[in-house]
């Protein structure tokens, strides 16, 4: 009895999932219209996942398209911090997803080019950059300004 009960529930809901995953669809759509409007540009085809967690200075940022964000992802242009004045600019190709957590953030340039997917750090990434942390730990830096 109780066996055909909860395989009655698990039936109902399995009608329910492709809701709920429309739903989800629609809902990210709607949120990346609310999130895109301040961007340099965004591509028509580019989505992101609710909970864009930090977006700052979105005028310095250019998407292309297909591409994705997961949810609290950070992207932050930064053009002045304690009387400096920086000229920074993010720019991020087609067909790169940018996966939940991930934080980008600028003073000057960043480019990410079409189809990433997986960033590695190269040496021009490198000048002037403070690394910390596991990601130091990881590509065995130090955890200091490094001179390239």
């Amino acid at each position: 009895m109780l066996k055909n009960i909860l395989l009655g529930i698990g039936s109902i809901c399995s009608c329910l999932l492709p809701l709920n995953v429309a739903l989800g669809k629609i809902a990210m759509i709607l949120y990346t219209g609310y999130c895109k409007r301040g961007f340099q540009r965004f591509g028509s085809t580019s989505r992101i996942r609710p909970k864009f967690n930090v977006l700052v200075g979105e005028k310095y940022i250019s998407v292309g398209e297909e591409c994705y964000f997961g949810k609290d992802v950070q992207l932050t242009a930064t053009d002045s911090f304690e009387g400096q004045t920086f000229s920074p600019s993010i720019t991020i190709g087609n067909n790169c997803s940018i996966h939940d957590h991930a934080h980008v953030t600028a003073i000057n340039r960043i480019c990410i080019g079409n189809k990433a997917e997986q960033i590695k750090f190269t040496e021009d990434a490198l000048k002037g950059a403070t690394i910390i942390g596991e990601a130091a730990d990881k590509y065995g830096l130090s955890a200091k300004s490094l001179e390239i």
